[in-house]
């Protein structure tokens, strides 16, 4: 008993020790930007991830943060207000041959709210995509991620270099390219074209014509009832 009640001292001591100490250093930037119904979101960032969803509230609530401490230190970061659109860069200010402990190493993320009714132009040197609930074309473009679209009002075009694109519930147009991932697709209402070189390809419910080819793995195609709008299927390594 006595020893069960040295250890319980033991790990409250413990315990009140690290509640002192210093948290790990880290950044986090908040801002609110002016952006109104009907306005475009840009993103062009060198690294991280992006998570952007709609709202009914007005303007562009952007969060970044990063487990690092030097993040401005590192990165030219900008937030500017133009008419009609919110634009936020981050970009490196030294030569790449600096960056390598830094980039295996790191987590940056972007979040950010708009109003729903927002075009998005969004590109990043090494993260996720993440859109969801927003009405307006939108493009993503990642060099190192997954992206994910969901309920989207409007035209998409996606492209990784390196993760699997999923895509859900799109009244327009769909584009998607991955060079190193899945694709998957369901509820796509308008034409589909869809193009990876290292996985299968899975698409449901779609209401438009469907144009689908892969290098590297199996094509799955379901038509939404009444569709007669066809398309072409191909692949190099797989069933169809």
């Amino acid at each position: 008993m006595n020893r069960f009640f040295h250890r319980s001292i033991l790990v409250a001591a413990a315990v009140a020790l690290f509640s002192y100490l210093p948290a790990l250093a880290e950044t986090r930037i908040e801002k609110n930007l002016k952006l109104d119904s009907g306005g475009k979101l840009i993103v062009v960032a060198d690294v991280g991830s992006l998570t952007v969803s709609g709202s009914s509230s007005s303007g562009a609530h952007v969060v970044l943060t990063s487990d690092k401490d030097d993040l401005e230190s590192r990165f030219d970061l900008k937030f500017e207000e133009l008419p009609g659109e919110v634009r936020i860069t981050l970009k490196k200010k030294d030569a790449l041959t600096s960056w390598t402990n830094w980039f295996s190493s790191s987590k940056v993320r972007f979040e950010i709210k708009v109003p729903t009714k927002t075009a998005t132009d969004l590109q990043t040197g090494g993260g996720h995509l993440k859109l969801s609930s927003l009405e307006g074309d939108a493009n993503a473009e990642t060099s190192g991620g997954h992206i994910e679209v969901t309920d989207l009002q409007g035209n998409l075009t996606a492209e990784t270099s390196g993760g699997h694109i999923a895509v859900k519930h799109i009244s327009g147009n769909a584009k998607v390219e991955t060079s190193g991932g899945h694709i998957e697709a369901d509820g796509v209402d308008g034409n589909l074209n869809a193009e990876t070189s290292g996985g299968h390809i899975e698409i449901h419910g779609a209401k438009g014509r469907v144009d689908a080819d892969t290098s590297g793995g199996q094509v799955e195609v379901s038509f939404a009832k009444g569709n007669a709008h066809g398309g072409k299927i191909e692949s190099s390594g797989g069933g169809i």
